[in-house]
């Protein structure tokens, strides 16, 4: 079968956009860029900020964390440093448009459809300019606004939907901060299992309802940044087509189809960029086809204007002049706003970012500075904020006398200072680490104190946290169906909050019980979920874990193909382990047995060659341990699969070795 995922396609941009064709837009950040537009990328926003919230040393560290999010950084900004996210009134500034806005302001104006996920206003500017009547105008981006707009058909106006919200409605003027979708808690907030990256329920008609029986054209994304628009494009069947541009620093653009024919296997699969590994998925089971153009943006976007739009060509330069327009560099606008920053924010800014991923000896480097810095300012409040986090890494490491000892002496502080919900945290921390010491009525005690003040406070969060908790104690207990019913309470609690990772907690502790209970079937959805969860939040120590468990699900059920890809993949995740000192344990503890499935499983599916080199590779590493018991059984499972290729001395010699093993 054809193993080309992607064929040229015989059609040009003429004919792929010639026709009189009913098109729908899906605009991400990438078009901003370009000049004279000049919107900071979501990456260069994150280095600014660093700037001004890190040292030199921090800065490069966290730069280097390869799975840091935009939605991440910014959460933990947010948290830590600008609760108002100031610096998005940044694109209030920015007002120049550039050709792609200018072309979607065409498109809208011959009543073809736009979805943005952008939160500049560039757009808007742009269809200020080629529409004197702003009544014309709707931006669609509170759910007010889903609700009387889902229907575009039904409307005489120029509408301008923005998936992801917007600080306000620059027509209207009126102030819409709360639709930002912005930080990974707002983008997981209100979305059942199953739907943690899918739009908002009330979005849902009106994005059906501007795709339906149209052709998609998307750009501006990348694959990084395309995660929370995929699910959505798997939810729409009754799309004509899609054609995703994809910027790239070719001269002449170059049109591709997705090949629905193609037969990948998973190592093959993952060798695509994540948009290229989307679209093959998509064109995989789907009935449409999908075009994949490669070239520069504007380029492309210059082509495509001269072919809808033949007799305006004139107005392009017009629209894009230059004309000076002072605009603040972001790095400066920043320095502006942010002129109050003390070392203790960006400490506690620091080691949150090295907590979240795993970097706890970096975190513990912040903690101890800010006690040293505290404790000369007498200041008690800011010293037990920073023995919280040290209670944290504490248990990290297995350390339960010194966690307790910092959890207590911040539940004494806050039970003085009346702090009632801090006191109540504390009450549920200190049931946390009596669970890890096995003491699990003491946990309870402890634990059911701390839920009692949460629920009289309706604090969802203290609340979510707790039942994941009482679910563990009794699922220690033996207690399975009641400790099932602490997690789903506990999960629509992390579901309402959008804290992802509570949710993905919940979805793979649920998933642990029905895996232990050998309900297989009832666990993978549950372990996929949180899976895809911890690889958007970049905790790939705890992806490696839930690759594990699927994978020995798949085993179990002698499904050796499906087993295999995830075994890989836990393993590949294993081998490239950077400094994650908790993650060094698990993954040095995990790799043999991983070598060893995938060494059983490849035999299992005849690829014989493929067992050898994991068996050799198991047995190098047994070896470098001196692991005699397990040297002896790689030795004759060696010997074992040699006869089976029939290299009858090479099996002699190992299985000779392995009779001299006592």
């Amino acid at each position: 079968m054809e193993k080309t995922a992607f064929i040229k396609s015989s059609l040009n941009l003429n004919k792929l956009f010639g026709e009189q064709e009913n098109y729908t837009f899906l605009v991400g950040a990438g078009i901003s860029m370009d000049s004279p537009s000049n919107v900071p990328s979501a990456r260069q926003i994150i280095k600014y900020l660093l700037n001004i919230c890190a040292s030199n040393k921090d800065q490069a560290k966290i730069l280097d964390i390869e799975n840091l999010s935009y939605e991440i950084f910014v959460e933990i900004f947010q948290n830590n440093i600008d609760q108002n996210l100031m610096f998005l009134d940044y694109f209030d500034l920015i007002t120049k448009p550039n050709i792609i806005h200018f072309l979607l302001s065409m498109m809208l104006k011959e009543r073809q459809y736009v979805i943005t996920t952008n939160f500049d206003y560039l757009i808007e500017h742009a269809l200020m300019k080629i529409e004197e009547n702003l009544d014309n105008i709707t931006l669609v981006i509170t759910k007010k606004d889903y609700h009387k707009n889902s229907n575009p058909e039904k409307k005489d106006k120029l509408l301008l939907y923005k998936l992801h919200g917007s600080k306000r409605n620059i027509i209207t003027k009126e102030n819409t901060e709360n639709s930002l979708i912005t930080t990974i808690s707002s983008l997981g907030r209100d979305r059942k299992q199953g739907e943690t990256f899918a739009i908002e329920p009330y979005k849902k008609p009106a994005i059906i309802n501007l795709m339906k029986n149209r052709t998609l054209i998307v750009l501006g994304y990348s694959g990084s940044d395309a995660f929370d628009i995929s699910p959505t494009l798997f939810e729409l069947p009754e799309l004509k087509r899609i054609i995703w541009i994809s910027h790239s620093n070719i001269e002449k653009p170059l049109i591709d189809v997705v090949n629905k024919e193609v037969d990948l296997d998973d190592q093959d699969f993952h060798q695509f960029s994540l948009t290229d590994q989307m679209l093959i998925d998509l064109a995989q089971n789907n009935p449409y086809e999908i075009y994949r153009i490669s070239g520069n943006t504007r380029v492309i976007t210059e082509m495509i204007w001269t072919i809808i739009f033949p007799n305006k060509n004139e107005k392009i330069p017009e629209l894009i002049s230059e004309e000076d327009n002072q605009i603040p560099d972001f790095n400066d606008f920043i320095s502006s706003i942010y002129n109050d920053i003390t070392e203790i924010d960006t400490l506690f800014f620091t080691e949150e970012i090295f907590s979240t991923f795993g970097l706890y000896k970096r975190a513990l480097d912040c903690i101890e500075k800010g006690l040293e810095i505290v404790s000369q300012k007498n200041d008690l409040d800011l010293k037990i904020r920073f023995i919280n986090r040290l209670a944290m890494i504490h248990m990290t490491r297995e350390e339960y006398d010194e966690a307790l000892n910092c959890r207590e002496e911040a539940l004494k502080y806050y039970s003085k200072t009346n702090k009632i919900c801090s006191k109540a945290d504390q009450l549920s921390s200190i049931g946390s680490i009596f669970l890890s010491k096995f003491d699990y009525d003491q946990a309870y005690k402890f634990v059911k104190r701390a839920y009692s003040i949460h629920k009289k406070l309706k604090n969802t969060y203290g609340l979510a946290s707790d039942l994941n908790l009482l679910g563990l104690i009794f699922s220690k207990k033996g207690n399975k169906k009641k400790s099932l019913s602490y997690y789903k309470k506990g999960l629509k609690f992390s579901e309402i909050n959008g804290d992802l990772y509570s949710k993905a907690a919940f979805l793979t502790n649920i998933g642990i019980i029905y895996y232990e209970s050998k309900e297989y079937s009832r666990a993978l959805p549950f372990y996929y979920d949180s899976l895809k969860i911890e690889d958007l939040l970049g905790r790939n120590w705890q992806s490696f874990i839930i690759l594990n468990r699927i994978a020995e699900i798949h085993y179990e059920k002698k499904e050796w193909k499906k087993a295999i890809p995830n075994f890989q993949r836990a393993l590949e995740i294993a081998e490239n382990i950077g400094e994650n000192d908790i993650a060094f344990i698990q993954y040095d503890q995990g790799i043999g047995h991983m070598l060893s499935y995938l060494g059983e499983c490849s035999d299992k599916i005849g690829d014989l060659e493929t067992s050898l080199k994991y068996y050799e590779k198991l047995l190098k590493r047994d070896e470098l341990f001196n692991d005699i018991k397990a040297i002896k059984i790689d030795l004759e499972l060696l010997g074992n699969l040699h006869l089976k290729l029939n290299n009858n001395i090479l099996a002699q010699e190992f299985l000779e070795r392995a009779d001299n093993i006592d």
